[in-house]
């Protein structure tokens, strides 16, 4: 199956066959494009371009990676983490957004 099919426009543009891709070739997907999605997250990329009937393009996927990414979704920030003195559920919940709502300044909504 081929994974990467080039689409006919005056640019390069790919559409990735997610809807076909299995778990490992999903992960393969994710590596090569340098998209950094885990395999949940890739399952549910195919599960929306599912639901609308079509592959995606490497450009929508890059799009997806980056509003994914670490940089702006901030994961760590929302994950759990186990320290020497217990469960952290959410950094940003436990500590930035609540120090903000504790100050409540006036510009922050």
């Amino acid at each position: 199956m081929n994974l990467y099919i080039k689409r006919k426009v005056p640019f390069e543009l790919y559409e990735i066959n997610v809807l076909k891709a299995k778990d490992e070739q999903l992960l393969q997907i994710s590596r090569e494009l340098g998209i950094g999605l885990n395999l949940a997250e890739m399952k549910a990329v195919k599960k929306y371009f599912m639901n609308k009937g079509r592959n995606p393009t490497d450009v929508e996927l890059q799009t997806i990676g980056q509003t994914w990414s670490e940089h702006c979704y901030h994961k760590t920030f929302k994950g759990e983490i186990i320290t020497e003195y217990g469960k952290i559920d959410s950094l940003f919940k436990t500590y930035i957004f609540k120090v903000t709502k504790e100050l409540n300044p006036p510009w922050c909504f």
